[in-house]
């Protein structure tokens, strides 16, 4: 009994190509490949053709003068023969025929393989498969070849008519009838991408395949947090400690929610019969039992009733009264109250306790500052995320040196190794992100809007979410967490 293997032999996927199966010329674009403009294509072929020429001096030299002579019947064929010249005729012919033979099979096999002749590697264009974007292949070549050579049935006229139809290509990218038959494209590589660089190409790629998704930037919280130690999300630029001035809304007497009071917050209870609901006061409400409670008893006769201005009820009641001294006489006919009295050690001793306020209100600063870096997240082009929060080196073995001892190490796997040991560093600032090259051999690099900048060695550059950091021929995009 035998077993029949059946292999699936599916079409490899080709990128880059419309719902109809013809070639993108948005997405060369997207790519970086930049049609070869026409006067550099027709100096290209100037040079091959003199090439060309070249390799026929033997001939036209030694060979053709005797067989003009025997043209013209100066000699018989028999004298032809004879001549004193015929051999080195002969010999001069054949070494224009073998170089004219190898000329065009180099010429067709670097063609065909690496998209470059002569001509156009002097003037910087390549020829590519219009859908591969890749090798145009040996016969595609030799058929275009022999377009050309047939144009030349009608001299002058017939490759004049074929090389100026580049100029009215319908897709705008300067392909003439004979690279329409054959499928091949001649692209800029001065300018543009070069499609022979396979690790740039590679790159390209995977940067047009990332879809940046847009996303809203998260907005700080204006709700007042549950717990009481949290910082606020939303901290305004000027305080004051004085309170809020205003008119409360009226409760009624029903059981009412509580706004911004944790569960630990004293409930609120209904106010005594006969006192009036929604009454102006500042800072609190006069319908609220804690508030009735805190108000100053009614002042009795003989008692120390002392005002001190912005100290707490506890401070002034635990303060010592002042030495009894002799009373100020009173002016005469006069009888309203007595002149309130304020002792100068009850005035200074509250100055500590604003001095602890205030240290208080300053020490989170640097906590608040730090809030304010925007939260970012890193997708490698496998698809890892990583979350930035600090200083972070990434390299095939990142270490970190004296001046980010603290940093974060994050191993990036290159089977290529055009990633370095340790390559650059990210830090998450209220700008965007800090881009530091940590003298890498292959560069970082920035992409942003098609745009590629590269950070110099050791310097920095801000990114922002959405750009996409190239390292080696690694990949990272950027997004606001």
């Amino acid at each position: 009994m035998s077993t029949i293997w059946e292999v699936d032999d599916a079409d490899e996927e080709i990128e880059g190509l419309d719902a109809a199966g013809r070639a993108d010329p948005a997405y060369a674009a997207a790519l970086g490949l930049i049609p070869a403009p026409f006067g550099r294509r027709s100096v290209a072929v100037t040079i091959d053709v003199l090439v060309y020429l070249l390799v026929q001096i033997p001939y036209w030299a030694f060979s053709v003068p005797l067989l003009l002579m025997f043209a013209r019947s100066d000699i018989s064929l028999y004298g032809l023969v004879n001549h004193p010249n015929f051999f080195l005729a002969a010999l001069m012919a054949g070494i224009s025929a073998l170089l004219t033979a190898a000329l065009l099979i180099i010429q067709g096999a670097f063609q065909g393989r690496a998209g470059v002749t002569i001509g156009k590697g002097i003037v910087g264009i390549r020829s590519v498969n219009v859908e591969r974007l890749a090798k145009p292949g040996f016969w595609r070549i030799v058929l275009r070849t022999l377009i050309v050579a047939l144009s030349n049935i009608i001299p002058v006229v017939g490759p004049a008519v074929l090389f100026s139809s580049a100029l009215r290509d319908p897709e705008q990218r300067g392909r003439a009838w004979h690279d329409h038959a054959t499928h091949v494209w001649l692209v800029d590589i001065k300018k543009g991408l070069d499609p022979y660089d396979a690790k740039r190409m590679r790159i390209a790629r995977k940067v047009v395949k990332v879809e940046v998704v847009p996303q809203a930037s998260a907005l700080p919280s204006l709700a007042t947090s549950a717990n009481g130690g949290a910082l606020p999300e939303y901290r305004p630029a000027h305080t004051v400690s004085a309170g809020v001035l205003g008119v409360a809304k009226s409760r009624g007497r029903g059981r009412q929610d509580a706004v911004g009071v944790t569960s630990q917050s004293t409930p609120m209870t209904p106010p005594p019969a006969g006192e009036r609901d929604g009454a102006a006061v500042v800072g609190g409400y006069s319908g609220d039992r804690r508030m009735a409670e805190q108000r100053p008893a009614p002042a009795t006769p003989g008692a120390d009733h002392r005002v001190v201005l912005g100290v707490p009820a506890g401070i002034a009641a635990n303060t010592p009264p002042p030495p009894a001294g002799p009373a100020a006489p009173a002016p005469a006919g006069s009888a309203g109250p007595a002149a309130v009295r304020v002792p100068q050690e009850v005035v200074e001793r509250p100055v500590e306790v604003v001095e602890r306020q205030v240290e208080v209100v300053e020490r989170p600063v640097e906590a608040v500052e730090r809030h304010t870096r925007i939260a970012v997240r890193l997708i490698l082009d496998t698809g890892s995320e990583h979350v930035l929060d600090a200083l972070t080196v990434f390299g095939r073995n990142p270490e970190s040196d004296a001046s980010s001892a603290a940093a974060v190490r994050v191993p990036v796997a290159d089977d290529t190794r055009s990633v370095s040991k340790t390559h650059f560093a990210l830090r998450p600032l209220p700008g965007g992100v800090e881009v530091r090259d940590l003298g890498s051999t292959n560069g970082t690099f920035i992409l942003r809007g098609g745009v590629e900048t590269q950070v110099a060695s050791g310097a920095s550059l801000m990114a922002a979410p959405g750009d996409v950091v190239r390292f080696g021929d690694r990949t990272m995009r950027i997004d606001a967490s």
